[in-house]
């Protein structure tokens, strides 16, 4: 429909594919056997999961500055460490 009738359609490709999703025109997903074929994208966005939002209570960016603070008149090391993991179960490295 979009190919055949340009001139009737004043919106983009993308637009159109929008539309079909929301239901306007009395065709569907279905009917376009391509669109079918296609997994939908991922979002992009990682979700934390419980834990891991548990994990991360006291030890943020801004709880390091509040401690250094807090301390500046002791002599206080910084050190950095840090860890890189091949595969899962398989080799670790530590940074420090």
């Amino acid at each position: 429909m979009y190919i055949n009738h340009p001139d009737l359609l004043y919106f983009s490709k993308t637009e159109f594919y929008h539309l079909i999703d929301a239901g306007v025109f009395s065709f569907r997903n279905i009917d376009l056997p391509r669109k079918v074929g296609y997994k939908p994208r991922k979002d992009g966005k990682k979700r934390r999961t419980r834990e891991e939002s548990l994990i991360r209570i006291n030890r943020t960016y801004k709880d390091y500055l509040t401690y250094l603070e807090a301390h500046k008149d002791e002599d206080v090391s910084i050190v950095q460490m840090d860890t890189v993991e091949g595969t899962k179960g398989g080799k670790v490295l530590l940074i420090i």
